[in-house]
């Protein structure tokens, strides 16, 4: 993400937390590169979902699975309940 978007950040941070909170491990992915390189790190390391927060989420994340070259917006809580 760019640490300069400080509302961004809180809700990347705030979704990390509900998503430890309910007791799915998560990679935060906080360096400050491009997203793709970011994209690239998690499909190397096999990370099954991918949660995209930003400006153009509009509050939702973006998620994409491994298994699909697809992506779709839900809201945070959706996923949750999704995977459990």
């Amino acid at each position: 993400h760019n640490r300069d978007d400080s509302a961004t950040v809180a809700a990347a941070d705030a979704a990390y937390e509900e998503l430890t909170r309910a007791g799915i491990e998560t990679l935060y992915d906080d360096r400050n590169i491009a997203p793709g390189a970011k994209f690239s790190d998690a499909e190397l390391l096999g990370i099954p979902y991918r949660l995209v927060v930003s400006k153009k989420t509009g509050g939702d994340v973006e998620v994409a699975s491994r298994t699909s070259s697809e992506t779709h917006k839900e809201s945070l809580a959706t996923f949750i309940q999704s995977i459990r």
